[in-house]
Protein backbone atom coordinates (compact mmCIF):
# COMPACT_ATOMS: atom_id res chain seq x y z
CA UNK A 1 0.00 0.00 0.00
CA UNK A 2 1.56 3.44 -0.90
CA UNK A 3 0.26 5.73 1.69
CA UNK A 4 3.08 3.32 3.74
CA UNK A 5 5.40 5.33 1.75
CA UNK A 6 4.18 8.62 1.49
CA UNK A 7 2.06 9.03 4.45
CA UNK A 8 2.55 13.20 5.06
CA UNK A 9 1.66 13.12 1.41
CA UNK A 10 -1.71 11.70 2.05
CA UNK A 11 -2.22 13.42 5.07
CA UNK A 12 -1.67 16.34 2.90
CA UNK A 13 -4.03 15.58 0.34
CA UNK A 14 -7.25 13.74 2.44
CA UNK A 15 -6.69 15.44 5.46
CA UNK A 16 -6.09 19.29 4.70
CA UNK A 17 -7.61 19.09 0.75
CA UNK A 18 -11.00 17.86 2.22
CA UNK A 19 -10.69 21.13 5.16
CA UNK A 20 -10.21 23.16 2.11
CA UNK A 21 -13.34 21.81 0.28
CA UNK A 22 -15.93 21.99 3.32
CA UNK A 23 -14.67 25.47 4.01
CA UNK A 24 -15.35 26.54 0.42
CA UNK A 25 -18.91 24.96 0.57
CA UNK A 26 -19.64 26.81 4.18
CA UNK A 27 -18.04 29.97 2.58
CA UNK A 28 -20.61 29.81 -0.71
CA UNK A 29 -23.53 28.19 0.51
CA UNK A 30 -23.25 24.83 -0.67
CA UNK A 31 -26.28 22.94 0.80
CA UNK A 32 -24.93 18.98 -0.13
CA UNK A 33 -21.65 17.56 0.23
CA UNK A 34 -21.04 13.77 -0.82
CA UNK A 35 -17.15 12.63 0.21
CA UNK A 36 -16.12 9.51 -1.10
CA UNK A 37 -14.29 7.77 2.39
CA UNK A 38 -13.29 4.07 2.16
CA UNK A 39 -13.67 1.17 4.14
CA UNK A 40 -9.87 1.18 4.71
CA UNK A 41 -11.51 3.12 7.98
CA UNK A 42 -12.60 0.16 9.35
CA UNK A 43 -9.72 -2.38 9.66
CA UNK A 44 -10.76 -6.13 11.19
CA UNK A 45 -14.01 -6.69 11.10
CA UNK A 46 -13.99 -10.29 11.97
CA UNK A 47 -16.19 -12.70 10.77
CA UNK A 48 -19.71 -10.43 10.69
CA UNK A 49 -20.20 -7.55 7.64
CA UNK A 50 -19.26 -4.22 8.51
CA UNK A 51 -21.63 -1.61 9.61
CA UNK A 52 -21.75 1.56 9.89
CA UNK A 53 -21.69 2.13 13.48
CA UNK A 54 -18.86 -0.12 14.21
CA UNK A 55 -15.54 0.80 16.11
CA UNK A 56 -12.97 2.28 13.38
CA UNK A 57 -9.41 0.67 13.55
CA UNK A 58 -7.81 1.06 10.20
CA UNK A 59 -4.58 -0.14 10.10
CA UNK A 60 -3.17 2.22 7.07
CA UNK A 61 -1.84 5.74 6.67
CA UNK A 62 -4.26 6.21 4.23
CA UNK A 63 -7.18 4.44 6.31
CA UNK A 64 -6.37 6.91 9.02
CA UNK A 65 -6.29 10.00 6.50
CA UNK A 66 -9.98 8.93 6.05
CA UNK A 67 -11.00 8.79 9.50
CA UNK A 68 -9.69 12.17 10.50
CA UNK A 69 -11.08 13.88 7.20
CA UNK A 70 -14.27 12.76 8.45
CA UNK A 71 -14.27 13.71 11.63
CA UNK A 72 -13.07 16.86 10.32
CA UNK A 73 -16.50 16.78 7.97
CA UNK A 74 -18.33 16.12 10.96
CA UNK A 75 -17.20 18.66 13.70
CA UNK A 76 -17.64 21.62 10.70
CA UNK A 77 -20.99 20.62 8.97
CA UNK A 78 -22.06 20.84 13.23
CA UNK A 79 -24.65 23.83 13.38
CA UNK A 80 -24.18 24.76 9.47
CA UNK A 81 -26.67 24.73 6.55
CA UNK A 82 -24.49 22.04 4.73
CA UNK A 83 -25.34 18.68 5.11
CA UNK A 84 -22.97 15.61 3.92
CA UNK A 85 -22.94 11.83 2.83
CA UNK A 86 -19.90 9.97 3.69
CA UNK A 87 -19.83 6.97 1.60
CA UNK A 88 -17.71 3.86 2.44
CA UNK A 89 -16.79 2.62 -0.71
CA UNK A 90 -15.45 -1.20 -0.50
CA UNK A 91 -13.12 -2.49 -3.13
CA UNK A 92 -13.57 0.05 -5.77
CA UNK A 93 -13.09 -1.72 -9.63
CA UNK A 94 -13.90 -1.50 -13.23
CA UNK A 95 -12.92 1.19 -16.28
CA UNK A 96 -10.11 3.55 -15.50
CA UNK A 97 -8.48 1.11 -12.63
CA UNK A 98 -5.51 1.68 -11.40
CA UNK A 99 -3.12 -0.71 -13.32
CA UNK A 100 -1.37 -2.06 -10.48
CA UNK A 101 -4.45 -2.60 -8.47
CA UNK A 102 -5.55 -5.76 -7.58
CA UNK A 103 -8.25 -6.89 -10.60
CA UNK A 104 -6.63 -4.95 -13.13
CA UNK A 105 -3.08 -7.28 -12.16
CA UNK A 106 -5.20 -10.23 -12.67
CA UNK A 107 -6.91 -9.80 -15.75
CA UNK A 108 -3.17 -8.11 -17.82
CA UNK A 109 -2.08 -11.77 -16.26
CA UNK A 110 -4.95 -13.65 -17.50
CA UNK A 111 -4.36 -12.19 -20.87
CA UNK A 112 -0.67 -12.27 -21.17
CA UNK A 113 0.67 -14.65 -18.53
CA UNK A 114 1.19 -18.28 -17.79
CA UNK A 115 -0.04 -17.85 -14.35
CA UNK A 116 -1.50 -15.70 -11.81
CA UNK A 117 0.97 -14.79 -9.12
CA UNK A 118 -0.21 -12.31 -6.16
CA UNK A 119 0.52 -11.07 -3.10
CA UNK A 120 -1.65 -12.65 -0.64
CA UNK A 121 -4.63 -15.28 -1.68
CA UNK A 122 -6.53 -14.82 1.86
CA UNK A 123 -7.89 -11.82 2.34
CA UNK A 124 -11.56 -11.64 1.48
CA UNK A 125 -12.90 -8.20 0.09
CA UNK A 126 -16.13 -6.91 -1.58
CA UNK A 127 -16.04 -5.87 -5.07
CA UNK A 128 -18.24 -2.97 -5.83
CA UNK A 129 -18.39 -1.98 -9.45
CA UNK A 130 -17.10 2.25 -10.43
CA UNK A 131 -20.35 2.48 -11.99
CA UNK A 132 -22.91 1.12 -9.08
CA UNK A 133 -20.29 3.74 -7.03
CA UNK A 134 -20.86 6.11 -8.75
CA UNK A 135 -24.61 5.94 -8.82
CA UNK A 136 -24.69 6.06 -4.97
CA UNK A 137 -23.12 9.90 -5.33
CA UNK A 138 -25.66 10.93 -7.39
CA UNK A 139 -28.56 9.41 -5.06
CA UNK A 140 -26.41 10.89 -1.98
CA UNK A 141 -26.60 14.54 -3.63
CA UNK A 142 -30.62 14.01 -3.86
CA UNK A 143 -30.96 12.37 -0.62
CA UNK A 144 -33.07 14.38 1.73
CA UNK A 145 -31.22 13.84 4.95
CA UNK A 146 -30.00 16.30 7.70
CA UNK A 147 -26.57 16.45 9.39
CA UNK A 148 -24.12 14.18 8.45
CA UNK A 149 -24.27 10.55 7.60
CA UNK A 150 -21.89 7.95 6.82
CA UNK A 151 -23.13 5.12 4.16
CA UNK A 152 -21.09 1.94 3.07
CA UNK A 153 -21.10 1.05 -0.54
CA UNK A 154 -20.29 -2.23 -1.17
CA UNK A 155 -22.04 -5.65 -2.88
CA UNK A 156 -23.00 -6.96 0.25
CA UNK A 157 -20.52 -10.32 -0.91
CA UNK A 158 -16.79 -11.61 -0.11
CA UNK A 159 -14.58 -12.65 -2.14
CA UNK A 160 -11.33 -13.89 -0.96
CA UNK A 161 -8.30 -13.21 -3.53
CA UNK A 162 -7.71 -16.56 -4.56
CA UNK A 163 -11.93 -16.92 -5.14
CA UNK A 164 -11.71 -13.52 -7.31
CA UNK A 165 -8.47 -14.61 -9.61
CA UNK A 166 -10.48 -18.11 -10.40
CA UNK A 167 -13.88 -16.16 -10.69
CA UNK A 168 -12.00 -14.27 -13.26
CA UNK A 169 -10.37 -17.26 -15.08
CA UNK A 170 -13.91 -18.83 -15.26
CA UNK A 171 -15.18 -15.87 -16.89
CA UNK A 172 -12.12 -15.82 -19.68
CA UNK A 173 -12.67 -19.55 -19.86
CA UNK A 174 -9.04 -19.98 -19.10
CA UNK A 175 -7.14 -22.49 -16.88
CA UNK A 176 -3.43 -21.37 -15.07
CA UNK A 177 -2.56 -21.90 -12.08
CA UNK A 178 -3.04 -19.21 -9.17
CA UNK A 179 0.08 -18.51 -6.89
CA UNK A 180 1.41 -16.59 -4.01
CA UNK A 181 4.35 -14.53 -3.72
CA UNK A 182 6.29 -14.26 -0.37
CA UNK A 183 6.22 -10.70 -0.13
CA UNK A 184 3.34 -8.28 0.64
CA UNK A 185 2.16 -4.52 -0.47
CA UNK A 186 1.72 -3.63 3.36
CA UNK A 187 3.02 -4.94 6.78
CA UNK A 188 1.70 -8.59 7.61
CA UNK A 189 0.57 -7.21 11.06
CA UNK A 190 -1.91 -4.51 9.11
CA UNK A 191 -3.44 -7.05 6.72
CA UNK A 192 -7.06 -7.01 7.18
CA UNK A 193 -8.48 -10.56 6.71
CA UNK A 194 -12.31 -9.93 5.83
CA UNK A 195 -13.74 -6.73 4.84
CA UNK A 196 -17.56 -6.93 3.71
CA UNK A 197 -20.24 -4.76 3.99
CA UNK A 198 -23.42 -4.08 5.35
CA UNK A 199 -25.50 -2.18 3.21
CA UNK A 200 -28.97 -2.05 4.75
CA UNK A 201 -27.89 1.63 5.16
CA UNK A 202 -27.93 2.06 1.64
CA UNK A 203 -30.62 0.99 0.42
CA UNK A 204 -32.82 2.34 3.30
CA UNK A 205 -31.36 6.10 3.14
CA UNK A 206 -30.44 6.01 -0.56
CA UNK A 207 -32.90 3.56 -2.21
CA UNK A 208 -29.75 2.40 -3.58
CA UNK A 209 -28.18 -1.44 -3.73
CA UNK A 210 -25.45 -2.69 -6.21
CA UNK A 211 -26.46 -3.79 -10.26
CA UNK A 212 -23.28 -4.76 -11.53
CA UNK A 213 -22.16 -8.33 -10.50
CA UNK A 214 -18.54 -9.33 -10.14
CA UNK A 215 -19.05 -11.39 -13.17
CA UNK A 216 -20.32 -9.31 -15.43
CA UNK A 217 -17.46 -6.45 -14.29
CA UNK A 218 -15.08 -9.25 -14.47
CA UNK A 219 -15.99 -9.96 -18.29
CA UNK A 220 -16.29 -5.81 -19.20
CA UNK A 221 -12.66 -5.54 -18.30
CA UNK A 222 -11.49 -9.18 -19.71
CA UNK A 223 -13.00 -8.03 -23.23
CA UNK A 224 -12.08 -4.34 -22.99
CA UNK A 225 -9.12 -3.98 -20.84
CA UNK A 226 -9.11 -0.08 -20.76
CA UNK A 227 -6.91 0.66 -17.57
CA UNK A 228 -6.02 4.13 -17.06
CA UNK A 229 -3.32 5.23 -14.64
CA UNK A 230 -4.27 6.70 -11.73
CA UNK A 231 -4.35 6.89 -7.85
CA UNK A 232 -5.83 7.23 -4.47
CA UNK A 233 -5.15 10.48 -4.23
Amino acid sequence: HESFQRPLQYAKVHVLGTIAVVQACLKFGVHRLVYISSAEVYGPGGSEDVHEDQPLRPQSPYGLAKVSAEQFIANLVAGSELSSIILRPFAVYGRGGHEAALIPTIVQQIQTGERIELNNLQPIRDYCHVQDVARAVELGLRCKSSGVEMVNIGSGQGHSVEQLARKALEVANRELPVLQRSSSDRPRLRDVDRLVASIDRARTLLGWQPRISLEVGLKELLNERIIEPSSQE
